[in-house]
């Protein structure tokens, strides 16, 4: 199997962070940064073969910019 047609999962946990943080991260990645994830006490990613790296890169820049 090609590993470039495959995907994963990321589950991204933040220390001190309610369930209210979580959820607020989650709600202004999508609105925001247009990355829809899921909420699940981190907040959980797929990427996959229909993402680009700039898809990928987007994801990263607005959870960092959105924890710091």
């Amino acid at each position: 199997m090609d590993p470039r047609l495959s995907g994963g999962v990321v589950v991204a946990h933040f220390d001190g962070a309610d369930r209210a943080k979580v959820n607020k991260i989650y709600n202004e990645l999508y609105s925001k940064y247009g990355v829809a994830g899921a909420g699940m006490g981190g907040i959980r990613l797929c990427p996959h073969i229909y993402n680009t790296m700039e898809d990928v890169e987007r994801a990263v820049r607005g959870v960092a910019e959105l924890v710091a």
